[in-house]
């Protein structure tokens, strides 16, 4: 049985549906890309008291234990580590975090200004989310690219229409998962801290994957 633990990131489904296809960043669009806007979606709403209710209205001590977690700063300690790791890495966007509501019905058009108001010729937006599974606890991530420069309109994998953020108008949609287990309180801040790093790693090493 999963449990979902809304503390920090949830799952925006803004940009593209689960089963969208992945398409991987090929190294011409890649060259093509003189700076990547990467815009980290963040939930406005915080966790509160039973927010997230566990079976016979007990508390849940591995929540408990994740409930002050700072996923954002976690982030971004990730990302400035892995993106150092390997002397071969050459393409690491810098990200930013905004935050938006899942369900909100002016979400779509607050996504559409981050990525018209963008300064890069393209925009990566990545939504993650995680979850316990029985001991284990998943993490995972959804990051696409769109182009904004006329030079990258090419690479659009299957665009069907006008609009920027219409499905088929990425040039990178890839899908991301970290598994860990077991996970207890006394461990549940070191497996996620873990598992952030483990999907940032991937997030990279994709970004600058040769065929």
């Amino acid at each position: 049985m999963s449990r979902k633990i809304p503390l920090a990131l949830g799952t925006l489904a803004l940009v593209a549906a689960c089963a969208a296809p992945q398409v991987r960043l090929k190294p011409e669009a890649r060259a093509e890309i003189d700076a990547l806007d990467s815009v980290l979606i963040v939930p406005r709403q915080r966790l509160g008291p039973g927010a997230t209710p566990a079976p016979a209205g007990r508390a849940d001590p591995v929540v408990d234990a994740l409930r002050d977690y700072d996923l954002r700063a976690a982030l971004r300690d990730a990302w400035r580590a892995e993106s150092v790791r390997s002397s071969e890495i050459r393409f690491v966007p810098k990200f930013r975090v905004e935050s938006l509501s899942p369900g909100d019905p002016a979400a779509p058009t607050q996504l559409r200004t981050l990525f018209d108001t963008a300064r890069g010729s393209a925009v990566m937006f990545t939504n993650l989310d995680y979850r316990l599974h029985d001991s284990a606890l998943v993490v995972s991530a959804r990051v696409e690219i769109y182009p904004r420069a006329p030079a990258l309109l090419r690479f659009r994998h299957a665009p069907d229409g006008s609009e920027p953020l219409d499905e088929g108008s990425v040039i990178y949609r890839q899908r991301f998962e970290e598994r860990l287990t077991p996970v207890t309180p006394a461990t549940a801040r070191g497996r996620l801290d873990d598992a952030v790093h483990g999907i940032v790693r991937q997030i990279i090493a994709s970004l600058n994957e040769t065929p």
